[in-house]
């Protein structure tokens, strides 16, 4: 479950990077970005076509697998699409269910690496001993 939010967590950290003039939430609901929900494919829709493809890029890299965007697209909705909300839950849920850990583990890792080559390519960036660019920590108002 914990492996599941950071996935979110990763792909929502893409939205904000892909609006770097983004200095607030409000900033980024007047973008047009909808950073309230899990469903992985909703938010990866709204990455930009770039970004997109910098991550399948990588998840072909790491997995072994030829794909583009719409493949990792794909990945992502193979993994239940919103995987955090289902198994946060799954106490409720009656029946077996089943999860590729491997397969989940090809997604995270891609998203993984593409987020630590922003990081690293990012004006100022201290990877090691602060926040890639300063600035970026969004305020709610």
């Amino acid at each position: 479950m914990c492996q599941s939010f950071a996935v979110e967590l990763l792909l929502k950290f893409f939205l904000v990077v892909d609006h770097p003039a983004a200095k607030s939430v409000d900033d980024l609901k007047t973008a047009g970005v909808n950073l309230r929900c899990h469903k992985y494919s909703e938010l990866f829709d709204q990455l930009t076509q770039a970004t997109k493809g910098k991550i399948a890029n990588t998840y072909a890299a790491v997995s072994g697998k030829q794909t583009d965007a719409a493949g990792f697209r794909n990945a992502l909705i193979a993994q239940g699409d919103d995987p955090f909300v289902y198994w946060r839950y799954i106490y409720e849920k009656s029946g077996y269910s089943h999860f590729n850990w491997h397969d989940f583990s090809l997604v995270t890792l891609a998203l993984g690496k593409t987020a630590e080559a922003e990081r690293q390519a990012a004006p100022n960036a201290q990877v090691q001993d602060g926040p890639a660019r300063p600035g970026v920590y969004l305020e709610s108002r």
